[in-house]
This record gives C-alpha cells, structure tokens and sequence, in this order.
C-alpha cells in the first residue's frame, strides 16, 4: 500500500506556517500618497497685509479717542439735550402744593418760570386698554420760561395715591404729550400727561432736572 505523504496531500485548506509547502511572503504596506505642496505666499503680500491691519488699528484708536473726546459727537447717540448752562447753586425750593387751574412759580437748576396743570381728566379708555381697575390721569400742563432755561421730560411727571404708591408718566391714553425740550426765555409750552393708576384722589408731582419735587398738585378723583 503506498505510504501518503501528509504533505503532498491536496485538500482545499489554506496553507498555513508548519507545512513543508509554505513559504513566508514579505507583506508591504501600501505607500501613502505625496501630501500636495505647501502653499506659500509672496513676502511682499505678508507685509502689506500687516501694515493694512496695522492702519486698521491705529486709525480706529484715533476714531474713537475722537469721538469720545468730542460732546457733540457723542450727542448723536440719543435726543438727551447737552447744555453749557451751569446749574445754580443752593437748596432746591421748598415743594409748594396747588390745585389744578393755579399757576405756580418754578425754579429749577438752570433757569425759571412758571407751571401749571391746565385741566385734568380721569378716562377708562385710550389708544392702549387699561390694566385691571386702572384709569388713565389724563393732565393738560403749561410751561412759561422766565430767565434761562428750563427743561422738560417724561422722568420729571409723576402721581401718588391717598397710600402713597407712585405711578410714572407713559402712553397709550391718546393724548398728544407734551415735548420733551428746552424751554428758553420767553418761550411756553403745553402738552398732557398720562399716567395710568387706580381712579381716586392722588396727588401729581413735578420735579426739576435734578428730580427735585417743585410742585404738587391735588387731583380730585373721578
């Protein structure tokens, strides 16, 4: 009987380390593909580009060391008037307390005048509802300058109730409002206030440019 050869024996297995047959194959990783050239740019181009970056700079600390040194500039942020008026020096006036219709004399930080609330009115309705169990306090007031200037805003108008809560000037009741500006000598002004509140006795005040109370007025409610 002839002897069989393990090793010469075909089969189908794969042949493996130990097998007569087998021979080591060397096993080469692929090479990787070339990296593209490093792009490089014109000395001449880098320096330009850092002196535009450095005008940038530099020009923008001028701009603004310019601009924050120039009041003029500055007054283009908002409408909040700029004035060269020196405020007086002293106490503000004692508050002085009138009814509506009764013309008062005022003296605030820059110049005086006189005040006074026209004619007021309590209403439930305007452009804007109302909050729940508010009115609007509708007042017409008046402005006269005397000698240099006085100044109006919203932030000088405010009202109190019997208990003492403040409640600010706003919109919505439809009234034209008064204007904020300079009243200069001779000049008036007249416009209405609005503060929306709880309808009953309350009492509005009007302060100066320092929101020192000047006068108050005794509102009768509806």
């Amino acid at each position: 009987m002839p002897s069989e050869d393990p090793d010469s024996f075909t089969t189908d297995r794969e042949v493996l380390p130990g097998d007569r047959n087998y021979s080591a194959e060397r096993h080469v990783a692929p090479a990787e593909p070339p990296l593209p050239p490093r792009r490089t740019y014109p000395k001449s181009l880098l320096i330009i580009g850092a002196l535009f970056a450095t005008a940038l700079l530099v020009g923008g600390f001028i701009w603004l060391r310019m601009f924050l040194g120039d009041p003029a500039a500055r007054n283009d942020l908002g409408p909040e008037p700029l004035t060269t008026l020196t405020p007086r020096a002293g106490t503000p006036m004692p508050l002085q307390t009138v009814k509506v219709g009764e013309r008062v004399h005022i003296q605030g930080l820059y110049g005086d005048g006189s005040f006074m609330v026209v004619r007021h009115e309590w209403s439930p309705e305007g452009d804007l509802p109302t909050s729940l169990g508010r009115q609007y306090l509708n007042l017409e007031v008046r402005y006269d300058a005397g000698e240099g200037s006085l100044f109006i805003k919203p932030d000088f108008f405010a009202a109190y109730d019997v208990n003492k809560n403040e409640y600010l000037s706003g919109i919505g009741s439809g009234k034209e409002p008064i204007q904020p500006q300079e009243l200069k000598n001779g000049k008036s002004a007249t416009g209405w206030v609005s503060i929306e509140m709880p309808p009953g006795r309350s009492f509005f005040v009007v302060s100066d440019e320092g929101i020192n109370p000047l006068v108050m007025v005794d509102i009768p409610g509806p």
